[in-house]
């Protein structure tokens, strides 16, 4: 209703036959980008474990180990908070990154983060 009320989509509709909200008709693809609020710079972790080709413990094992700089912001879309990972950050943390293909196990072995 705001959106309408500040005039900010090309189209509204009304359908007959019904009264109050129902009544209202809008152009979908008119709404999405107008209420996206600005971007926060951030990728949010579902991107970051993908593009890491990495399950989401890891990352979160990442992540307390500080390897992963995050911070929270509200989404754009949405305006939920979610934690973010800084894409300033993200080439350094890439680097510092590494997988382990295979090693053997024994007590002594530890990986650390």
């Amino acid at each position: 209703m705001r959106l309408i009320l500040e005039k900010r989509l090309p189209w509204v509709g009304r359908l007959q036959g019904v009264r109050g909200y129902h009544s209202v008709l809008v152009n979908i693809d008119d709404v999405k980008p107008a209420m996206r609020k600005p971007s926060h710079g951030g990728l949010s972790l579902r991107k970051v474990a993908q593009k890491l080709n990495t399950a989401d413990r890891a990352l979160v094992a990442l992540i307390a180990g500080k390897h992963l700089a995050t911070f929270t912001a509200r989404n754009a879309l949405n305006c939920n908070m979610q934690t973010l990972v800084s894409q300033r950050n993200w080439p350094d943390s890439r680097r510092r990154t590494y997988r382990c293909t295979s090693w053997q196990k024994s007590e002594s072995d530890t990986l650390l983060l």
